[in-house]
């Protein structure tokens, strides 16, 4: 899989570049950092795809996320930085309208597979995961249970 920048930007029209800058066997970082794959950007080999079964749409609205982790566990990832993509956020779309307890609960299950799937004898990933869940839950509840989105720390809908 390959990614490009991209330039980001909510409804008024001021965008931003947001580069991951990373390459190579990037499963970890994708897991501890975020989502830092924009969506329009990823190319990605039709037998990788396929290989890694696609998006889950149980996951929505984190499917991409979880698709990248899949695909990064199993194969190097690079990077193109240039913004070669226009994002534009709108407050209508999934990630951002979803109501809270979806991405929350689309989170709590993409680290389930994570830790069913990767974390077999791997005890710092195993630790990884399950402080990644506390830190989602104690982010939940401190948000009054308002949108907080994993893939987009800081963005709150009342």
């Amino acid at each position: 899989m390959t990614y490009f920048d991209a330039k980001t930007g909510l409804d008024i029209g001021v965008y931003s570049q947001i580069g991951g800058l990373e390459r190579g066997m990037v499963f970890e970082k994708l897991l501890w950092n975020g989502n830092f794959i924009q969506s329009p950007t990823p190319l990605v080999r039709k037998e990788v795809f396929e290989h890694t079964e696609g998006f889950d749409p149980s996951l929505v609205p984190l499917e991409d996320w979880d698709l990248w982790l899949r695909i990064a566990q199993l194969y190097p990832v690079d990077y193109v930085p240039e913004a070669l993509a226009r994002y534009r956020w709108r407050m209508e779309t999934v990630s951002l309208a979803a109501p809270s307890k979806v991405v929350y609960d689309s989170y709590l299950r993409m680290l389930d597979k994570v830790e069913t799937q990767y974390c077999r004898g791997n005890r710092s990933l195993r630790w990884k995961v399950r402080f990644l869940r506390t830190q989602a839950f104690l982010r939940h509840v401190a948000s009054g249970y308002r949108h907080t989105s994993p893939t987009l720390p800081g963005i709150v809908k009342a």
